[in-house]
């Protein structure tokens, strides 16, 4: 009699264990920055230039980060469930890709050359400045 007690004492605690591990590894993400506060505020098109002068300074000192960045958008692209807004001046070559998940952004986006405020996480420098899990601002 013991014995099942014990077993079943010891199944409910396994059982108990597997859902917590369930619900903290499926746990849906935070989807934007919204409300987190940014370690830097920058133009983009000065963000651009201290990823050409010196990418591994910039690496160095914005990788992972929150950077908000306001500009002109120049160009609206969606991808599956990912919408990317990109920051620039029509007569440079570079600029910030910033990107959202569609449940991140408003249902009418902002017009072409409108000026958008934008938090994201700095990952890195490819012709572009990469921004993820972005968030817009109004």
């Amino acid at each position: 009699m013991k014995n099942k007690k014990f077993l079943i004492i010891i199944l409910l605690i396994i059982i108990i264990v597997i859902i917590l591990l369930g619900w903290y590894v499926f746990r849906p993400s935070e989807t934007s920055l919204g409300k987190v506060q940014a370690d830097f505020s920058i133009e983009p098109l000065t963000l651009v230039e201290e990823f050409n002068n010196d990418e591994q300074a910039a690496n160095a000192k914005y990788l992972g980060k929150v950077v908000e960045v306001s500009g002109r958008l120049d160009e609206i692209t969606t991808e599956g469930e990912n919408i990317a807004l990109t920051l620039k001046n029509t007569d440079e070559i570079s600029g910030v890709i910033c990107s959202f998940d569609k449940s991140a952004l408003p249902e009418v986006l902002p017009e072409i050359g409108e000026v958008v405020n934008i938090k994201g996480i700095c990952s890195g420098y490819l012709m572009d400045v990469i921004l993820n899990k972005c968030s817009l601002d109004k």
